[in-house]
């Protein structure tokens, strides 16, 4: 009976390495998109509601769910037209927070139209 000698075996292994990953990756790849795809539902959906109601928690959730960084047309498509202050978009709901300020979500936006950052709470100036 013949063993195979540290070469053969470090080419076996490379083989199976090489056909083991494109189907991991491919994997990886088709689980990300499903997973991508429902938050997406789940961010259109929490969009047009808050659209409808202008609630707390519509608004809570698509904070939590818009990825960071966004481009201003895709959060005017969820969240509707916003207050416009240049350097942030707010979203305001019909609530007043514990200091008598009201409460929503700011976006801050770029030079170039991205949301670079985001946050849900009182809005105290």
């Amino acid at each position: 009976m013949k063993t195979a000698n540290n070469k053969e075996m470090s080419k076996l292994k490379s083989g199976l390495q090489n056909k083991i990953k494109p189907a991991a990756t491919i994997t990886i790849l088709f689980a990300s998109i499903i997973l991508l795809s429902s938050c997406n539902r789940e961010l259109k959906q929490r969009g047009v509601h808050f659209q409808e109601h202008r609630d707390y928690a519509s608004l809570k959730r698509v904070v939590e769910l818009i990825p960071i960084p966004t481009d201003t047309s895709t959060l005017k498509k969820i969240l509707g037209n916003p207050i416009d202050m240049t350097i942030d978009y707010r979203y305001i709901i019909d609530s007043i927070g514990p200091n008598g300020c009201p409460v929503g979500a700011v976006f801050l936006v770029d030079a170039n139209g991205y949301v670079t950052n985001k946050w849900l709470d009182e809005i105290c100036e």
